[in-house]
């Protein structure tokens, strides 16, 4: 039996110097009886990563926001595909929530006041999707006229130099960077007062901040940039060796893509029986039934068995799926004034 190879997102893999520098900022952390956010001041180190006008909100991920942003009382429009704890979480914390696709999102957003805005860019997961200069400067218009845009830059690391949407909110997160044990991300950006008073005291304890900080601070977080920079580009490679000769072009980023294999109603079995290659379905993403999702986050060019990933198109008839092609489920709408209505799905690691 063909083995079978993970290609749904394993945890990142850390090169050994950084282990060695991540075990030391703990130990130094343990022994510094004076710790506190204000000696390891991780907001201002992770604000001048992410060049960001000011030093971010540390929280415990991008999960751990929605609450607070849900406490707005704003009706919700996600960009799709997404990843589906996002709107599921919204629903669970009382927003009424919209699908749509991301050309679309502004017209579903009227008027702007009531309004918040949740998409991913660069690097968007499922597909790669990236917010281009015109639609971001619609972006910038919605919030000029009392609308809320978040903009979720997990990504960002992967990724090649991406668009920052003027005004947003934006938040992230080390999970796809450090591993999803580590709990911690940042959000930033203009909050009514009584949310950004209460920001500062929903993060992870004063000892784990310190901790990263000194990872930072040591060029650790350099290391683990280089890697996932690394991911970005095997993802592009896998992405052009599917795509073959008249394949359809990817113009993505990031560490995940999607695959439509046509005529086929349930392509996670195929590839897997076929192939042995153990994928994500695209529903979980509210992406179409015919698609898969493939993330390289934990794998490096070295361990690709490149002959499985080549076999994808020219045995199966996989195509790559160009961000913003499989919007939505089989049997949805694209009409602009249709509402999906959000159900609970099974939905894989990782936002």
């Amino acid at each position: 039996m063909t083995e079978l190879i993970e290609v749904s997102g394993a945890e990142p893999l850390w090169p050994t110097t950084a282990t060695r520098l991540w075990t030391t900022a703990l130990r130094q952390s343990v022994d510094d009886h004076r710790l506190s956010t204000k000696n390891h001041p991780l907001g201002d180190l992770l604000g001048d990563r992410l060049d960001l006008a000011r030093p971010p909100f540390i929280t415990s991920g991008v999960r751990a926001v929605i609450p607070t942003l849900a406490s707005l009382q704003r009706r919700v429009v996600v960009e799709t595909p997404t990843f589906a704890d996002v709107p599921r979480l919204f629903r669970r914390h009382g927003c009424e929530v919209e699908l749509g696709p991301l050309d679309q999102v502004v017209r579903r957003s009227e008027p702007a006041g009531r309004h918040l805005i949740w998409l991913t860019s660069p690097g968007r997961n499922p597909d790669g999707a990236e917010v281009t200069p015109a639609l971001a400067d619609a972006l910038a218009r919605f919030q000029a006229d009392g609308g809320l845009v978040v903009q979720n830059e997990t990504y960002r690391w992967h990724c090649r130099d991406a668009v920052r949407i003027p005004g947003a909110i934006a938040v992230g997160s080390l999970g796809k960077l450090a591993g999803s044990w580590c709990r911690l991300g940042w959000l930033a950006g203009e909050l009514p007062t009584p949310l950004a008073a209460d920001l500062p005291f929903q993060g992870p304890p004063a000892f784990w901040q310190s901790a990263f900080a000194r990872l930072i601070q040591n060029g650790g977080l350099d290391l683990l940039v280089h890697a996932a920079r690394e991911v970005g580009s095997l993802t592009r490679q896998v992405a052009a060796t599917i795509r073959g000769d008249g394949k359809l072009a990817w113009s993505g980023d990031g560490p995940s893509l999607l695959v439509r294999i046509a005529a086929c109603t349930d392509p996670v079995e195929v590839l897997r029986a076929e192939l042995g290659l153990v994928a994500n379905p695209g529903p979980a993403f509210h992406a179409a039934a015919d698609a898969v999702r493939l993330c390289f986050t934990g794998r490096t060019a070295a361990d690709v068995d490149w002959e499985r990933i080549r076999a994808i198109g020219t045995r199966l008839g996989g195509i790559v799926v160009e961000p913003g092609q499989a919007s939505y489920p089989a049997g949805d709408t694209l009409d602009p004034g249709h509402h999906v209505q959000v159900t609970d799905v099974v939905v894989p690691k990782g936002p």
